[in-house]
């Protein structure tokens, strides 16, 4: 305990040394994975060490943790909670969010969950996930895709083609995207997406059973699209409207309860999404645009920001306290360093 005292106290000194602005409004903290170890640092890239989590939510516990309906209610009286206050969410659904549930659970800390329902399953693997497992792991030494030859020779190699084979394919339409990663799968051995997410259990996805289990004891589900397919410019409207309007009416029918929030997959919207996801009756929907919900900013409610939860305890106690993106005193503000510019 003396240990993460000490974290804790470097995190808000670390801020206040660089002249950071004090952080105000409600905290909302983006999580995806939680797992014993980390066994991958590309793959596990955003899984958090449960020792970790636990310590995070050990210091939020000291503080006001926010239902889904106690943020609904203040933005609809267009009053948030004054003192220093935070909501904990998590996206894709993972298995081991039972994990996080448990700790959760344990704090009585109230929590949401993002999930795309056409994914769900325990042999189920997010095309974004199969992609990095086939990649840095497949038996290939090289793949063809859109247009060219992506080597995968050395692990050097294979993360290189990953970075930038996974950026481009986020940034296509969904058919061209389906049609690209059934390609990549038609490269390898057959089963190997299988053999892959067997030696790597934690990237697998909550069964339909875990979701009843973790709503019926208070977990808020929300929607991440049917698919998880990402809200650009290049997507369609009419595929952006069925997977809000297909992933919500699908988390009903199977859980019993109402869909109240959305997460847009990748953190993307376009201009029209907030009508979108508000005429496919959700009552709020999260972005992955870093900031706290203030009630002077008057942030529209299908566009809440959200902070990415940091990998240490020190760096999560700066990020609720202070604003790193907004100094005090702009020329004492710390210089980035050269692969930050």
């Amino acid at each position: 305990m003396f240990a993460e005292w000490i974290q804790a106290r470097r995190g808000y000194l670390s801020g206040w040394k660089w002249s950071h602005v004090r952080r105000h409004g409600v905290r909302v903290f983006r999580y995806h994975g939680v797992v014993t170890e980390k066994r991958d640092a590309v793959l596990d890239r955003n899984q958090l060490p449960l020792q970790i989590f636990r310590a995070q939510m050990d210091f939020l516990r000291r503080f006001r943790v926010l239902g889904v309906g106690e943020l609904i209610e203040g933005l609809a009286a267009g009053k948030l909670p004054s003192r220093p206050s935070a909501m904990v969410t998590f996206d894709d659904g993972f298995h081991n969010n039972v994990l996080a549930a448990e700790v959760m659970a344990s704090r009585r800390i109230p929590w949401s969950l993002y999930v795309p329902p056409g994914e769900v399953g325990p042999s189920r693997a997010m095309w974004s996930v199969e992609m990095s497992l086939l990649i840095l792991l497949g038996r290939a030494e090289k793949i063809e895709a859109l247009g060219r030859t992506w080597s995968l020779a050395t692990r050097a190699e294979r993360e290189k083609s990953f970075r930038e084979l996974r950026a481009r394919l986020k940034a296509v339409p969904a058919l061209e995207r389906v049609a690209t990663v059934e390609g990549l799968r038609r490269q390898f051995p057959a089963g190997e997406s299988a053999r892959l997410l067997g030696e790597h259990p934690q990237l697998r996805m909550l069964t339909w059973e875990e979701l009843t289990q973790l709503a019926n004891a208070g977990v808020e589900i929300g929607s991440h699209g049917l698919h998880h397919e990402i809200h650009h410019a290049q997507q369609t409207a009419d595929l952006r409207v069925r997977e809000l309007v297909a992933s919500r009416a699908e988390l009903e029918r199977r859980l019993g309860r109402r869909c109240r929030a959305f997460a847009y997959p990748n953190g993307n919207f376009v201009d029209t999404s907030p009508g979108e996801v508000e005429g496919a009756g959700y009552d709020v929907a999260f972005t992955t645009v870093s900031g706290a919900l203030e009630d002077r900013l008057g942030a529209d409610r299908f566009l809440l920001p959200r902070l990415s939860a940091s990998g240490s305890l020190h760096g999560f106690v700066r990020t609720f306290w202070w604003d790193g993106d907004r100094p005090a005193r702009p020329s004492q503000a710390p210089q980035p360093r050269p692969s930050e510019a």
